[in-house]
């Protein structure tokens, strides 16, 4: 029997939840049994002459790709305080059928090496180097610390210009009227971003601590920041401070509930200010053994300061992305992305995908703009392509497996995107299926449909992908 499981449809559901696949056709209920395969993310890839591989996060030469995937198994056995264990994916040591993974022992699952992951892409010519485990903490029953940041500018409630699609500042003249309707020009009107935040929260172990807060320029503290938690406490307190009092074991009764907290209306994105200010709040709090990760739900670039920003409107922050991923280098927190696209700022950011690529995080695009321009729209689409995206992210706090492979030269050039499609497939001589290879597609337009979170190539050109612009000086701007 061949398992062959789309990427999307598993990692559309909930990770207790989705299906386990048994190739010998028994089930023990005392074994824990492989299930599935989640690619995360994908990146260009450097060879260093000491046989080693690394991400290309910069201009320059790319050797190949790195794919980053996640094994899921069948329920985790319970944690050390006897409670159960929500994370279900497999790292080094855990026991799967016959044993260990990765274990001394002749018929334990192997899985770091050569042989046992393989990837592969239409139309690219792909060899194998290198697959090895990437930990993030020392073992399963270490917690992790997570800060949201929501994008709640008003290109994710059409709150936007109707000609141009662009953000304005607040109380700017957008030419709304009654015969607008703000679901055409919005992202995410309906918030399904934060539905799908609830859902990753519901996933986490006790030990782990998470937070949310929103960014944007209507927000009228002074750093257009505001923290999400219900509790009665927190009202009219700083940000970092409301989201303190619901970030230990107080999150699943406050936060999941916090929708009706969300700014809307007119504004522009603080993206890089909020990066900044959510490292520091993270950083602040660490705790030995812990890992920190700062999850940014975005719908484009920074159009506060930057190659997006109006350049006859005053900035709304100071910070600059060149300096804010400079400070990302040198921090302890991995950056997550998961970004939708506007009308008005369609594809991909390249400084995001960079963001969250010097800090060995994840990043995802989900291209929005495709329900937009759909006749009917399709909001279930969205919330599934969200809440894959997260599930994957889920699956990866405690780390992820690397898989490297070598391609031919030119693969991507500075300033390239393209999204990567193809499949990982665990090998029967792997030990963790039995009898037959399990194929997994983490992309195709059939698997994935028309509105996907996916896996992201690209390299950062030399300088602006577009030129700055300049104010015309226009008296009717």
């Amino acid at each position: 029997m061949r398992c062959a499981a789309a990427f999307a449809i598993v990692s559309s559901l909930p990770l207790l939840a989705a299906p386990g696949c048994d190739t010998n056709g028994r089930f023990n209920m005392n074994l824990r049994y492989f299930r599935a395969a989640q690619t995360v993310s994908a990146w260009p890839a450097v060879h260093a002459p000491d046989g080693s591989w690394a991400r290309q996060c910069d201009p320059g030469p790319v050797d190949g790709v790195l794919v980053d995937v996640t094994l899921l198994g069948t329920a985790s056995p319970p944690l050390a305080s006897k409670v159960p264990d929500q994370d279900s994916s497999i790292r080094p040591g855990d026991a799967i059928l016959r044993g260990p993974v990765d274990g001394s022992r002749s018929g334990d699952p192997q899985l770091t090496g050569t042989t046992y992951l393989q990837v592969t892409s239409p139309g690219l010519d792909l060899t194998l180097e290198d697959t090895r485990y990437l930990a993030r903490t020392a073992d399963r029953s270490v917690g992790h610390d997570i800060l949201f940041l929501l994008d709640v500018s008003g290109s994710t409630s059409g709150f936007v210009d109707v000609e141009t699609f662009r953000e304005r500042p607040p109380g700017g003249d957008l030419g709304l009227n009654e015969s607008v309707n703000l679901n055409d020009h919005a992202s995410d009107l309906g918030a399904f971003r934060l539905a799908a935040i609830r859902g990753f929260i519901q996933t986490l172990n006790p030990a782990d601590r998470v937070g949310v807060a929103a960014f944007g320029e209507q927000i009228p503290a002074s750093d257009h920041m505001a923290g999400l938690c219900l509790r009665p406490e927190a009202e009219g307190l700083p940000w970092q401070d409301v989201v303190d009092t619901c970030f230990g074991p107080a999150r699943k009764e406050s936060i999941v509930d916090s929708g009706q907290l969300l700014p809307v209306g007119s504004g522009r994105s603080t993206l890089w200010q909020a990066v900044r200010a959510g490292r520091e709040y993270l950083e602040q709090r660490a705790q030995t053994g812990r890992s920190s990760h700062l999850i940014v739900l975005s719908d484009g670039p920074d159009t506060c300061v930057g190659a997006s920003a109006d350049p006859c409107l005053v900035p709304c922050q100071s910070a600059v992305a060149g300096e804010v991923i400079a400070e990302l280098r040198q921090a302890d927190v991995h950056l997550h992305v998961v970004q939708m696209e506007s009308l008005g700022y369609p594809g991909p950011d390249s400084l995001q995908h960079q963001a969250s690529c010097v800090t060995g995080g994840h990043y995802r695009f989900i291209d929005t703009n495709r329900r937009l321009e759909a006749a009917d729209g399709n909001p279930i689409a969205l919330t599934r392509a969200l809440q894959a995206a997260l599930s994957d992210l889920r699956s990866s706090l405690m780390g992820h497996w690397r898989v490297a492979a070598a391609a031919p030269a030119a693969l991507v050039e500075s300033g390239d995107a393209w999204f990567m499609d193809g499949a990982v497939t665990v090998m029967a001589g792997s030990g963790l299926v039995t009898e037959l290879d399990e194929r997994f597609d983490f992309w195709s337009e059939t698997a994935r449909g028309p509105l996907s979170g996916l896996p992201l190539v690209t390299l950062p050109s030399e300088g602006p992908s577009t030129p700055a612009a300049t104010c015309d000086e226009d008296p009717a701007r």
